[in-house]
């Protein structure tokens, strides 16, 4: 049974993979994702300020995902998930979710250092306690939460002359030094995740 369960999740995973690729023209793309982005800016422009950090700054890092973001491919990453877990593949928890593609490696790592830190009064007790939320930590409210966090933890690396790339490399690949060249998740132009980031950030709309 669970060999018959294991060959369906390499399946379900070569859909949801297909599903994670835009290949879209560019003009298309950034016309439709410049409702995302408003609807994105009126979101942050109602939360509260950090000291020494921006809201648009920090919404910019995880634009290019959450520009291509569904709610139909959400509901197929949590299923994904919960097949892995109930195989006891620890890969449950590389798996991206969400509208800022987060896994519960990394809120799981923002959430005990941000507690470290003196941010955040909830520590999770194991990784089992974000897998069990799941659909919690899915939501847009929760996700900016975890992305502010992860800011405040990283907030020294905005005093280099690259911080905000820094950042956005760190959130996305885990490194400083980014280890993919270009973002394959989008294909109509040859860019890093960074100058999507910065791409994307210039359809904010100015007061």
């Amino acid at each position: 049974m669970n060999t018959l369960l294991l060959i369906n999740s390499t399946y379900y995973f070569g859909f949801l993979l297909s599903l994670l690729i835009q290949n879209t023209d560019c003009e298309n793309l950034f016309i439709s994702s410049q409702e995302r982005i408003i609807y994105l800016q009126n979101y942050i422009e109602k939360k509260p300020q950090i000291p020494q950090l921006n809201n648009i700054e920090i919404a910019s890092v995880v634009l290019p995902e959450y520009v291509l973001y569904i709610e139909h491919r959400g509901k197929l990453e949590i299923g994904y998930i919960k097949i892995l877990e109930s195989l006891n593949l620890e890969r449950f928890q590389t798996i991206s979710f969400g509208p800022f593609q987060m896994d519960i490696n990394f809120i799981f790592d923002t959430l005990i250092n941000s507690h470290i830190n003196g941010f955040n009064e909830y520590k999770p007790q194991s990784k089992k306690d974000i897998y069990e939320n799941l659909d919690n930590y899915s939501r847009l409210d929760s996700q900016w939460k975890i992305l502010s966090l992860f800011f405040r933890n990283n907030i020294h690396f905005l005093e280099s002359e690259h911080g905000l790339e820094n950042i956005s490399n760190i959130y996305n690949s885990g490194q400083i030094v980014n280890k993919s060249k270009y973002f394959k998740k989008i294909t109509c132009e040859k860019k890093s995740y960074y100058q999507w980031c910065l791409t994307f950030k210039s359809q904010f709309v100015n007061d």
